[in-house]
Protein backbone atom coordinates (compact mmCIF):
# COMPACT_ATOMS: atom_id res chain seq x y z
CA UNK A 1 0.00 0.00 0.00
CA UNK A 2 1.06 3.36 -0.74
CA UNK A 3 2.02 5.66 2.22
CA UNK A 4 3.53 8.73 0.57
CA UNK A 5 5.01 9.61 -2.72
CA UNK A 6 7.49 12.87 -3.14
CA UNK A 7 8.50 13.04 -6.61
CA UNK A 8 11.25 16.03 -7.54
CA UNK A 9 10.89 18.60 -10.35
CA UNK A 10 13.30 17.72 -13.21
CA UNK A 11 16.47 19.83 -13.60
CA UNK A 12 14.87 20.45 -17.54
CA UNK A 13 11.98 19.13 -19.47
CA UNK A 14 12.54 18.65 -23.15
CA UNK A 15 10.99 21.19 -25.34
CA UNK A 16 7.65 21.19 -26.03
CA UNK A 17 5.96 18.97 -28.32
CA UNK A 18 5.54 20.33 -32.00
CA UNK A 19 2.07 19.71 -32.82
CA UNK A 20 0.74 21.63 -29.78
CA UNK A 21 -2.25 24.71 -30.17
CA UNK A 22 -0.79 28.09 -30.61
CA UNK A 23 -2.07 29.22 -27.35
CA UNK A 24 -0.64 25.92 -25.79
CA UNK A 25 2.72 26.54 -27.93
CA UNK A 26 3.29 29.72 -26.33
CA UNK A 27 2.99 28.00 -22.18
CA UNK A 28 6.43 27.01 -20.68
CA UNK A 29 7.19 23.71 -21.87
CA UNK A 30 8.10 22.40 -18.31
CA UNK A 31 4.10 23.34 -17.56
CA UNK A 32 3.02 21.25 -21.22
CA UNK A 33 4.92 18.35 -19.79
CA UNK A 34 3.87 19.02 -15.87
CA UNK A 35 0.27 18.53 -17.31
CA UNK A 36 0.73 15.44 -19.70
CA UNK A 37 2.81 13.93 -16.96
CA UNK A 38 -0.12 14.22 -14.63
CA UNK A 39 -1.80 11.76 -16.60
CA UNK A 40 0.21 9.14 -17.20
CA UNK A 41 2.85 7.04 -15.96
CA UNK A 42 5.48 7.51 -18.46
CA UNK A 43 8.54 10.28 -17.19
CA UNK A 44 10.71 12.13 -19.76
CA UNK A 45 12.81 14.28 -17.63
CA UNK A 46 14.78 12.37 -15.13
CA UNK A 47 14.60 12.87 -11.41
CA UNK A 48 14.62 11.34 -8.08
CA UNK A 49 11.25 9.38 -6.62
CA UNK A 50 10.62 8.54 -2.96
CA UNK A 51 7.89 6.10 -1.95
CA UNK A 52 6.99 5.13 1.07
CA UNK A 53 5.40 1.85 0.72
CA UNK A 54 4.14 -0.89 3.33
CA UNK A 55 3.54 -5.09 2.46
CA UNK A 56 1.26 -6.87 3.34
CA UNK A 57 0.50 -10.68 4.57
CA UNK A 58 -2.75 -10.83 2.19
CA UNK A 59 -1.05 -13.50 0.17
CA UNK A 60 -0.08 -16.38 2.26
CA UNK A 61 1.75 -14.68 4.60
CA UNK A 62 4.60 -14.48 2.46
CA UNK A 63 4.35 -10.80 1.66
CA UNK A 64 2.64 -8.48 -1.44
CA UNK A 65 4.25 -7.93 -5.04
CA UNK A 66 4.58 -3.89 -6.08
CA UNK A 67 5.90 -2.11 -8.71
CA UNK A 68 7.16 1.33 -9.19
CA UNK A 69 3.91 2.74 -10.61
CA UNK A 70 6.22 5.55 -12.84
CA UNK A 71 8.54 4.16 -15.32
CA UNK A 72 10.82 4.06 -16.21
CA UNK A 73 12.35 3.36 -12.88
CA UNK A 74 15.92 2.27 -12.58
CA UNK A 75 18.84 2.37 -9.84
CA UNK A 76 16.29 1.23 -7.37
CA UNK A 77 17.55 1.45 -3.40
CA UNK A 78 14.87 -0.15 -1.25
CA UNK A 79 14.93 0.56 2.71
CA UNK A 80 13.22 -1.02 5.48
CA UNK A 81 11.94 1.12 8.69
CA UNK A 82 13.77 -0.63 12.35
CA UNK A 83 10.77 -0.11 14.75
CA UNK A 84 12.98 -0.64 17.21
CA UNK A 85 15.97 1.61 15.91
CA UNK A 86 13.58 4.10 14.76
CA UNK A 87 15.66 4.40 11.41
CA UNK A 88 15.43 3.13 7.83
CA UNK A 89 18.10 0.30 7.47
CA UNK A 90 19.16 -0.72 4.34
CA UNK A 91 17.04 -3.92 2.84
CA UNK A 92 19.00 -7.05 3.44
CA UNK A 93 17.18 -8.67 0.32
CA UNK A 94 14.22 -7.57 -1.43
CA UNK A 95 12.93 -10.41 -3.57
CA UNK A 96 11.55 -10.02 -7.37
CA UNK A 97 8.44 -10.89 -7.76
CA UNK A 98 6.65 -11.92 -11.22
CA UNK A 99 5.98 -8.26 -11.33
CA UNK A 100 8.02 -5.90 -9.37
CA UNK A 101 8.96 -6.91 -6.19
CA UNK A 102 7.80 -8.83 -3.14
CA UNK A 103 7.49 -6.74 0.17
CA UNK A 104 7.42 -8.70 3.15
CA UNK A 105 4.40 -8.65 5.59
CA UNK A 106 4.31 -5.41 8.48
CA UNK A 107 7.46 -3.68 7.08
CA UNK A 108 7.33 -0.41 5.53
CA UNK A 109 9.66 0.40 2.99
CA UNK A 110 11.14 3.64 1.14
CA UNK A 111 11.93 3.08 -2.39
CA UNK A 112 14.10 5.52 -3.97
CA UNK A 113 14.82 5.58 -7.31
CA UNK A 114 15.55 7.83 -10.64
CA UNK A 115 12.74 7.93 -12.95
CA UNK A 116 12.58 9.54 -16.24
CA UNK A 117 14.57 9.79 -19.53
CA UNK A 118 16.42 12.45 -21.08
CA UNK A 119 15.04 12.22 -24.75
CA UNK A 120 11.52 12.47 -25.74
CA UNK A 121 9.86 9.61 -26.71
CA UNK A 122 8.38 8.99 -30.29
CA UNK A 123 4.90 8.97 -30.39
CA UNK A 124 3.54 5.88 -31.03
CA UNK A 125 -0.21 5.12 -32.86
CA UNK A 126 -2.36 2.43 -31.63
CA UNK A 127 -5.50 1.60 -33.08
Amino acid sequence: MLLHVDESIPAAYPAAPADLSPQAAALDPALVWQRIEAFIRYRWAERSVVWIVTGSAYMSGAGTPWQPPLTPATSIAMEVWDRGAEEWQAAAQVPKAPVGYLLARNCTYRVTATDGRTHTPAARHTR
